[in-house]
């Protein structure tokens, strides 16, 4: 409870210092945007097995390699190709950026191709009343591509606003996970020195009742 109220506190405090509308359209555009790539990534994560828990570490580590090809892939497409030719800012094609998010795009879909070719698929897929979405892991990895391409249009001083925002929110969270478990080590501690107390006061009777055992 405590922890929750300070977070809300915080929150409501960092909300206040924001303009209204800086924190509306942008704001949310980031947080959806980002929600929906975690979505995508949730969706191959339980797809290959590592639903609730990491049971195949191979799998986390190319999902969180094709998130970050992506993004750089779509960054470098938008400020290399689309706003020089379509952008408000015309101009002469970067074609630096433009590789750059070509080969960054092929290697997100060279990860969704290892995961595919080498992985079996851990959920149910013969249940009916699970719903199954198709394309796996090559139509998540497209749509992470939309998505920061999407994230690319916001101007970078939300995306750093939103950026400071999680990570005080992560420091906040992090710092009640600790509190946390070093109150609840203490705790165990205590409750083992209590045991040990008891053990060693229930022998000390036992040895004053049955004299020959302390011998």
């Amino acid at each position: 409870r405590r922890g929750t109220l300070v977070i809300g506190a915080v929150t409501a405090l960092i909300a206040l210092a924001v303009p209204f509308e800086a924190m509306i359209e942008p704001m949310i555009n980031v947080g959806v945007l980002l929600g929906f790539n975690l979505t995508n990534a949730s969706l191959i994560q339980v797809r290959y097995g590592n639903g609730g828990q990491v049971g195949i570490p191979m799998v986390n580590r190319l999902t969180w390699a094709m998130m970050g090809f992506t993004a750089v892939a779509a960054f470098s497409v938008y400020h290399g190709c689309y706003q020089p030719l379509i952008g408000t800012t015309p101009g002469s094609v970067n074609w630096v950026l433009a590789a750059t998010g070509i080969v960054c795009e092929a290697c997100a879909l060279a990860a969704a191709f290892v995961i595919w070719w080498v992985f079996e698929f851990e959920a149910d897929m013969e249940d009916p009343a699970i719903f199954k979405a198709w394309g796996v892991p090559f139509v998540p990895a497209l749509a992470m591509f939309c998505n920061f391409f999407l994230l690319a249009i916001t101007d970078f001083t939300h995306i750093g606003t939103f950026g400071i925002f999680v990570v005080v929110i992560v420091l906040l969270y992090g710092a009640q996970v600790a509190i946390g478990t070093d109150k609840q080590s203490r705790e165990i501690s205590c409750k083992g020195e209590d045991s040990v107390s008891r053990e060693v006061y229930e022998t000390e009777l036992e040895c004053r009742k049955h004299p020959i055992l302390t011998l």
